[in-house]
């Protein structure tokens, strides 16, 4: 009897194989073409290609992990002098360290915070985006770092046997067969039609949206909110007008029937309705497996003309691990996908972790995955503002708008009766926008003026009413003094430094200054007026 393993040929074929390679990839390198790419022409990386989440987990853990973060989760592109493209190119640069999977990185990249309509305008018969990550790779081609042993035996049986949660990108059937993808021309399609929204700049129609935050800030009852003025035909919600009003579902997977009536009866007796709607409708998915809920959610929707369906909450629809990006991205495929191809807005409620200390609320996002957000399409996020009996003001803040620019952050307050919750909108204060990183750098730096006393004050003061660095406060001052100036010196100093103002001067006299006797309130001895600037 042979003590050969069955397995054994198959073994050996695979080093056979994995010692080509290691060959072919040597031969590249001394003859001064890069690994992974001949004569220009970019190739996809082996089978062995780690998979997205642990691309990311890499990122994260490199050198420039903040900049990874600031582009993948943030999409902010203020270091690139707002130029989108180089921050595409910046974070293809990051990404290619650890990947040169030509369809992983385009996945990646329209997965991050800086993904837009653009990454779809052809270019040479490609995507935008593709082209642009086969030229970059063709550029310059990063050494990867390979996935290690041990991670590809732990996930061997998921990719070989298709027993774990599958790749989200396989349109596998799980027996081995699949649809063939065809492609289309975009000569042959109709012209697009205007981009549709049901609540203006914050629910896009047949987009998901999610709105977030702590617990206690009301978000359940904002999103009911929302609903019952789609549902109604109100003209707006929260001074964001309503675009477009039809059926409305709430899928409740964490209270019950009774709450919810409650909580609309409450919200209908505050607006005068009288009674709901008959268009909006409720569906209780709690004890229901996650996925067939949303499969009689769907049918649901399409019988009674639905265009807004709210999910509360993300946690337990998910059934998955929120942390995974791989679950994450599988609920965004399986679940949205057929509610978005059906013509209904999906809107997402979901939770963020407590703020530990030193860390700013509106730095939080949704618990878990950055996938969460990142395949939403627009993100507010809710934080309490003041708290007293009976009454509850919030700030809702735009964290990220795919289609258009965010909004300024604006403000709720909630008044609650045992008969009714009403919901209105209030203005945040030039203090409270001053501090909104959402807000472009000028406008918190004039916001913070506007909320001092007598609308004046120095760099310093600036600096700390904002959180801005002393050096974007000196560039903003000035761009503000510039034609048609909105910020304008008032002659003085304070701690050495010129105290500017809002209030445009009046008069045609020189500017002169009034010394305190401190040595405070006016200019150094021997120097000339405003000698410091900004």
């Amino acid at each position: 009897m042979s003590n050969r393993s069955p397995d054994q040929d198959k073994i050996d074929a695979l080093l056979r194989e994995l010692d080509a390679e290691k060959k072919q990839r040597s031969n590249g390198s001394a003859n001064g073409v890069p690994n992974g790419s001949t004569n220009g022409l970019i190739h996809k990386a082996p089978a062995a290609s780690m998979p997205d989440d642990r691309v990311i987990e890499m990122c994260r853990r490199a050198k420039n992990a903040a900049k990874f973060v600031d582009l993948f989760e943030d999409g902010n592109i203020a270091p690139y002098e707002d130029d989108e493209s180089d921050a595409d190119f910046a974070l293809i640069g990051i990404l290619q360290h650890h990947t040169h999977d030509i369809d992983q990185l385009e996945r990646l990249m329209r997965a991050s915070a800086l993904s837009r309509p653009k990454y779809n305008d052809m270019r040479e018969g490609k995507p935008w985006i593709r082209y642009s990550i086969e030229r970059n790779l063709a550029d310059k081609a990063a050494p990867i770092s390979p996935p290690s042993a041990e991670y590809l035996r732990a996930h061997r049986d998921d990719s070989q046997t298709g027993s774990g949660s599958g790749s989200s990108y396989s349109n596998g059937t799980g027996t081995g067969e699949r649809r063939r993808l065809t492609s289309t021309a975009f000569a042959d399609m109709p012209p697009p039609k205007p981009r549709e929204y049901l609540v203006e700049g914050i629910v896009p129609a047949s987009y998901p949206a999610m709105i977030y935050g702590d617990g206690g800030v009301a978000k359940s009852m904002l999103a009911l909110s929302l609903g019952l003025a789609v549902a109604s035909g109100a003209e707006a919600w929260l001074g964001h007008r309503i675009k477009v009003s039809g059926g409305v579902m709430y899928l409740d997977f964490e209270l019950d029937a009774d709450e919810q009536r409650r909580r609309v009866s409450q919200l209908v007796n505050a607006e005068g309705l009288g009674s709901p709607p008959l268009n909006l409708r409720y569906m209780s998915a709690v004890g229901v497996r996650a996925g067939d809920a949303f499969e009689d959610a769907l049918i649901e929707c399409k019988e009674h003309d639905i265009r807004l369906l709210i999910i509360d909450s993300l946690g337990p629809a998910l059934e998955g691990d929120a942390e995974a990006s791989r679950d994450v991205i599988a609920f965004y495929n399986r679940r949205m996908d057929p509610i978005r191809a059906a013509g209904v807005a999906p809107l997402v409620i979901d939770h963020q972790a407590k703020t530990q200390r030193g860390e700013r609320y509106q730095e939080k996002r949704a618990f878990g995955s950055v996938f969460k957000g990142n395949l939403a399409r627009s993100v507010i996020q809710v934080e309490a503002k003041d708290h007293e009996d009976g009454s509850l003001k919030v700030r809702l803040r735009h964290n990220k708008h795919n289609f258009g620019a965010k909004l300024q952050p604006f403000g709720a307050h909630l008044t609650f009766t045992e008969e009714s919750v009403r919901v209105a909108a209030f203005e945040l204060e030039e203090s409270d926008l001053a501090e909104e990183d959402t807000v472009n750098a000028k406008e918190r730096v004039y916001m913070a003026l506007k909320g001092f006393e007598d609308e004046q004050g120095t760099r310093d003061d600036i600096v700390e009413a904002t959180g801005l660095a002393a050096g974007t406060v000196k560039k903003e001052i000035a761009a503000l003094k510039k034609e048609p100036a909105r910020v304008w010196d008032t002659g003085h100093l304070r701690e050495r430094q010129p105290i500017v103002t809002t209030k445009e001067p009046t008069g045609s006299g020189s500017t002169t200054y009034k010394g305190t006797g401190t040595g405070t309130g006016g200019p150094d001895p021997g120097q000339s007026p405003l000698t410091e600037e900004f």
